[in-house]
């Protein structure tokens, strides 16, 4: 087994949950050498310590800059040697960067996938090294991880529904058509929100008018919100399954005169929560990416030492965190 000549050294982390609650908070795919600018200041592996794998979807977005901060500092407060790698949300970079990873001497691998159709391919080259991986945020594509670590989706787009039908209940001459901007199709866990909200608002009464897959841009959902209001100028609420994209809907909305319609995202990033502030978006289901980032770093450890983590599906090694609405105010709504 791969991980014989490690397992002394695990002995020293049984205890790990209780250290975390002590620290604030393609070229070729078979090719697994370093690759093009894939690995980031790579270092060697410690033979006498534990070695992590990150591999993160991008450091372009808040969301992921706030849970690669926070695994970071865990790993050093832990003494871990963390081996990073940045997707640059590529999916060839994300795939050839997890196999560097693998092909070190790490430990385990920690993903959070910018393209989860890849995550099948890559868990089963960590497993024939007996490496346990755990994804956190955006989806599994399906593949036996050992855990998945993700925001409840459904209750989150089912809390942006009902605020938005609050909201609108100030508002009663408004149309009754929304419209959804979705991530990735690929992306089964994120593109929960939009189908919660979708069902929300429809036993409401609403109709939604247009849905369409902007894949997690800001420019693609720029351009697809444009020809949603061009072709259903009635909207009157858009809801975007991330916060780049309900950024971009924002600013197509606003160059086409239609500030009264309402829009929301989800991650809570701090562009988002400015453009709340200053009216250009009516709200954000922000979740918790720095505890996404304990929490992987954490499991991994767990795995390691052979514990079962805490799942809330075991069948499925899913383990949820909650989050909440900031609303038109910057305020939060729900504790």
């Amino acid at each position: 087994m791969r991980h014989k000549k490690n397992h002394r050294k695990f002995f020293t982390f049984l205890s790990a949950s209780a250290l975390f609650l002590l620290i604030p908070g393609c070229s070729d795919p078979g090719t697994a050498g370093v690759t093009k600018s894939v690995i980031q200041e790579i270092t060697p592996a410690s033979p006498n310590g534990i070695n992590v794998g990150w591999s993160v979807y991008t450091l372009e977005n808040d969301f992921f800059k706030r849970m690669d901060k926070s695994l970071k500092e865990d790993a050093g407060n832990l003494g871990i040697t963390l081996l990073t790698h940045n997707q640059n949300n590529d999916p060839e970079e994300m795939l050839w960067g997890c196999k560097s990873l693998i092909a070190q001497d790490i430990d385990a691998l920690v993903v959070s996938p910018c393209y989860p159709g890849y995550m099948e391919e890559i868990v089963d080259l960590a497993h024939e090294k007996d490496i346990p991986i755990v994804i956190v945020d955006i989806g599994d594509g399906g593949s036996d991880k050992d855990a998945l670590i993700v925001s409840d989706c459904t209750a989150g787009g089912e809390a942006v529904a009902e605020y938005a039908l609050r909201l609108l209940k100030d508002a009663p001459s408004h149309k009754k058509e929304m419209a959804v901007l979705k991530c990735e199709s690929s992306a089964v866990y994120a593109n929960r929100r939009g189908d919660a909200f979708i069902s929300k608002v429809k036993d409401a009464g609403y109709e939604i008018s247009a849905v369409e897959y902007a894949n997690s841009d800001e420019n693609i959902a720029y351009t697809k919100t444009k020809k949603m209001i061009l072709y259903h100028p009635d909207i009157t609420v858009l809801f975007a399954e991330n916060d780049p994209m309900a950024l971009g809907a924002s600013r197509a909305l606003k160059e086409a005169g239609k500030e009264d319609v309402l829009v929301f995202g989800f991650d809570g990033s701090q562009q988002a929560v400015n453009a709340i502030v200053e009216g250009e978006m009516s709200g954000t289901m922000l979740q918790d990416s720095e505890k996404m980032g304990r929490l992987g770093l954490e499991t991994a450890l767990q795995l390691l030492n052979k514990e079962i983590p805490a799942y809330d599906e075991p069948d499925n090694k899913v383990i949820y965190t909650g989050g909440y609405l900031i609303g038109k105010d910057g305020e939060m709504v729900n504790k």
